[in-house]
C-alpha cells in the first residue's frame, strides 16, 4: 500500500495523504500530479485473492479466483464509465494504470468541498436548523439535470444506485457534484461496474424497495434515492429504510417517512408532495423521468397565485401557466458555517457489506466449478454491412498523393496511404447520443493518412524523446501525448519533411476507418470478429501491442479499432447537430476538449466501433491515448 511521499506511475503522482481506507479492500488518496502541478484524487483497489480468502475463507478456490478477477474488471469498467461522462455535476477520470498484477488505480480531478454527511453532522452538533429550501432547490435542480444526462444520453441508461448525502459534495461556489459510481449499472461502453458484480443493494436508508429486493432498477430508482436524500437535507431526519416503510404500510400503519413540511414548516407543501411522490414504494407511482421530477419541483416552488378580486365567487377563470426558469437560479450565498471546507475523498471505494454477503450466501450451494462470469451486454444486431457510395479509384494521381514512405532518419520510416476524395458516407450512428444525428458527409479532397498509429520510435526520431509510460520502441504506439503534444509533433514533422502534416479531422478519420462500410465495424457487425482486427478489452489483454499485428481494414489501415485512442483535429461537440458536411474541422462552438476516436486496449467493443467518439482536454494525456497523422497537401 502506498504511503505519504510514495510515487506512482513513473513518478507522475506523489501521495500526499490517505483520504479514506476501506479496511484492505481499497484506499482513496490525495496526490499531486507533477505533469501539471495539480492536486488529484487517486482511487486504489486491491481485489486480490488473498484479501477475499481472508474475508471469506470457506469460498472454494476457483470461485475465489473468478470473483477476484471479476472485481478487478469491474473496477476498470468504473474508471471507463467516469471517463466517458461530460457533465459539471459529475466527476471525471483523467488516468488509469496498474501496478503489478492485481493493484489498480484511477485518477480523478480533485473536488474541493464537503460532503453532506459532514455538513449534516455539523448542523446536528451545533443544534442548527437543517438546510433551507432555497439552498436545496438549486442543488436538486443540478442533480436532476445530471440524472437526466445519465439516464438519457447513453445507449443503455446509467443508473447510479447509491445516491445519498455522503456521495454528494458541495463545492465552495455552491455547485454540487454526485460522486462514487461504484454501484452504477448499465452505463456506456458495456459497463457493469463493481456494484453490479456484487448485486449491490446500495445504502439501506436511501435505496428503493426494488433495489433492496434485487428485482431490477431503472431511472425511477435513482429518483427515489434522490427524493429521500433531499428529504433528509430539508428535515434533518434520516429516512427509514424502504423495507421498514413497506412493513408498516402493509400493516395498515402510517408511512414512517413523514411529509417533509410536517417536520419543517418552512418547506412548501407542494414541494413536500413532489418529494413524497418520488419516494413512493411502487416505482410506477414515481415520476417517470428526472426531467419530469425537475419540472415538478420547479412548479412547486412557484408562489401561489393571488386570488382575482374581480372573479365572481363560484366561477373559474382561465388557467394561468407560469413557465419554469430555463436554468437554476444563482446559487445562494452559503452561510459561514458551511464555508469551512475540508479536503474530502472523491468517493468511498465500494459498498460491499450487503452486496458481497448476499452474492456469497446466494451461491453457498454453488458447485465449485460454477462460473462468476458476467453475461455479455445484449446489443441488438445492426443491419448487415453494406458498401457506402464511393467513386472508383483513379488509375493515377500526382505522385505526392500515391502511398509514400517518409524517411525519419536512423532507419525509422513513416508509411502513408492515400484516401481518395469525392466519396460520401453516412457519419455517426444511433447507438449513442453523442453519435447522433447520422448525417451525410462528402469527403471533398484526397488526403494521406498514417498506415499505422505513430510509434514510439517515430516520435523519438522527430521529437528526440519518448513520453510513453511503458517504453518500448519496437513498433509500439506512442502514448501519454496530449492533443497539444500531437500538434507539436505535426509542426516539427512538417518542418522536417516539407509537407504539411496535421491530425485528421473527425470526418476524415471515420471515413478512413469505415473504408466503405456502413456497419458497426469496418469488417461488419459481428462482434466476435473484433479480436481479428483490434486489441481491445474483449481479448483479455492488459497492455499495448505493436502496431500492425492484426488485420487491416479495406483501405489497408491498421488498428483503426482498439489499440489506442487517436486524437482528431476537431473541438468536441456533444452531438452532430450543426456539424459540417464537407469533412472539415471548421465547426464553431463546442468546448475546449478535443475529439478522440477508435477505442483502445482498455475498452470493450462499444467504444471500438467506427462511430464511437470520446473527448479529453487538449493538455491532458493517458496511457491509452495516441494518434496518427494526416497530410492535407504538399508544399
Amino acid at each position: 500500500m502506498p504511503t505519504k511521499g510514495d510515487f506512482l506511475n513513473n513518478n507522475r503522482y506523489e501521495i500526499l495523504r490517505v483520504l479514506s481506507d476501506e479496511g484492505g479492500m481499497g484506499v482513496v488518496y490525495l496526490a499531486t500530479d507533477f505533469s501539471f502541478n495539480d492536486t488529484v484524487v487517486i482511487k486504489h483497489s486491491r481485489f486480490t485473492e488473498q484479501f477475499i480468502k481472508q474475508q471469506y475463507p470457506t469460498l472454494p478456490p476457483d470461485q475465489m479466483r473468478q470473483l477476484a478477477e471479476r472485481l478487478r474488471k469491474a473496477f476498470a469498467r468504473e474508471a471507463r464509465l467516469l471517463r466517458g461522462l461530460n457533465h459539471p455535476a459529475l466527476p471525471r477520470v483523467i488516468d488509469y494504470f496498474t501496478v503489478g498484477d492485481e493493484q489498480q488505480f484511477f485518477v480523478m480531478d480533485f473536488i474541493a468541498g464537503q460532503d453532506f454527511n459532514e455538513l449534516l453532522k455539523e448542523c446536528k452538533q451545533r443544534q442548527e436548523a437543517p438546510f433551507a429550501w432555497a439552498e436545496v432547490r438549486d442543488w436538486a435542480d443540478q442533480l436532476l439535470d445530471a440524472l437526466d444526462y445519465l439516464h438519457t444520453h447513453f445507449a443503455e441508461p446509467i443508473i447510479h444506485r447509491d445516491i445519498k448525502p455522503g456521495n454528494l459534495k458541495l463545492k465552495p461556489d455552491g455547485k454540487i457534484v454526485l460522486l462514487d459510481f461504484g454501484l452504477a449499472k448499465g452505463a456506456a461502453g458495456e459497463m457493469s461496474v463493481v456494484g453490479s458484480v456484487l448485486s449491490g443493494a446500495g445504502t439501506p436508508q436511501y435505496a428503493p424497495l426494488e433495489q433492496m429486493h434485487r428485482e431490477g432498477t431503472d431511472a425511477r430508482s435513482d429518483l427515489y434515492s434522490l427524493a429521500v436524500t433531499l428529504h433528509h437535507l430539508l428535515t434533518g431526519h434520516e429516512p427509514p429504510t424502504a423495507v421498514v416503510r413497506a412493513s408498516e404500510t402493509i400493516s395498515h400503519r402510517p408511512d414512517p417517512l413523514h411529509l417533509a413540511h410536517e417536520l419543517n414548516p418552512q418547506i412548501p407543501a407542494a414541494v413536500s408532495e413532489v418529494l413524497q411522490r418520488a419516494a413512493a414504494l411502487d416505482p410506477d407511482s414515481r415520476p417517470a423521468t428526472a426531467a419530469e421530477m425537475r419540472e415538478a419541483l420547479r412548479r412547486a416552488s412557484q408562489p401561489e397565485p393571488a386570488p382575482n378580486p374581480a372573479q365572481p365567487p363560484g366561477e373559474s377563470s382561465e388557467p394561468t401557466t407560469v413557465d419554469p426558469p430555463s436554468a437554476p437560479s444563482t446559487p445562494p450565498d452559503i452561510a459561514p458555517r458551511r464555508r469551512r471546507w475540508k479536503y474530502a475523498a472523491a468517493g468511498v471505494v465500494l459498498a460491499l457489506a450487503i452486496g458481497l454477503a448476499t452474492l456469497l450466501s446466494r451461491n453457498s450451494s454453488t458447485p465449485a466449478n460454477a462460473s462468476f462470469e458476467a453475461k455479455p451486454l445484449n446489443l441488438a444486431p445492426t443491419p448487415t454491412s453494406t458498401v457506402a457510395e464511393s467513386p472508383p479509384l483513379p488509375a493515377s494521381l500526382p505522385g505526392s498523393w500515391l502511398p509514400f514512405t517518409e524517411d525519419l532518419g536512423n532507419g525509422v520510416t513513416l508509411e502513408m496511404l492515400a484516401i481518395y476524395g469525392g466519396g460520401t458516407f453516412e457519419m455517426g450512428s444511433d447507438e449513442q447520443a453523442n453519435e447522433r444525428p447520422k448525417h451525410r458527409v462528402k469527403v471533398a479532397t484526397t488526403f494521406a493518412i498514417g498506415k499505422y498509429e505513430v510509434t514510439q520510435a517515430q516520435w523519438k526520431a522527430v521529437m528526440g524523446n519518448n513520453p510513453s509510460s511503458n517504453k518500448s520502441e519496437e513498433g509500439f504506439p506512442v502514448v501519454n501525448v496530449s492533443w497539444n503534444d500531437a500538434q507539436e509533433f505535426c509542426r516539427t514533422l512538417s518542418e522536417k519533411t516539407g509537407k504539411i502534416y496535421r491530425l485528421p479531422t473527425e470526418a476524415e478519420w471515420e471515413y478512413a476507418c469505415r473504408a466503405g462500410s456502413t456497419s458497426k465495424f469496418s469488417f461488419g457487425d459481428d462482434d466476435s470478429k473484433l479480436p481479428e482486427y483490434a486489441w481491445s478489452l474483449g481479448r483479455g489483454h492488459t497492455q499495448m501491442h505493436p502496431v500492425g499485428q492484426l488485420k487491416s481494414n479495406a483501405f489497408g489501415l491498421y488498428d483503426m479499432h482498439g489499440s489506442v485512442w487517436e486524437w482528431c483535429q476537431d473541438v468536441w461537440h456533444n452531438d452532430y447537430n450543426g456539424a459540417p458536411t464537407d469533412s472539415s474541422a471548421a465547426w464553431g462552438g463546442g468546448d475546449q476538449s478535443r475529439v478522440m476516436r477508435g477505442g483502445s486496449w482498455l475498452d470493450g467493443g462499444l467504444y471500438c466501433r467506427s462511430a464511437a467518439r470520446l473527448f479529453k482536454a487538449p493538455d491532458k494525456f493517458a496511457i491509452n491515448v495516441g494518434f496518427r497523422v494526416c497530410v492535407a497537401k504538399t508544399r
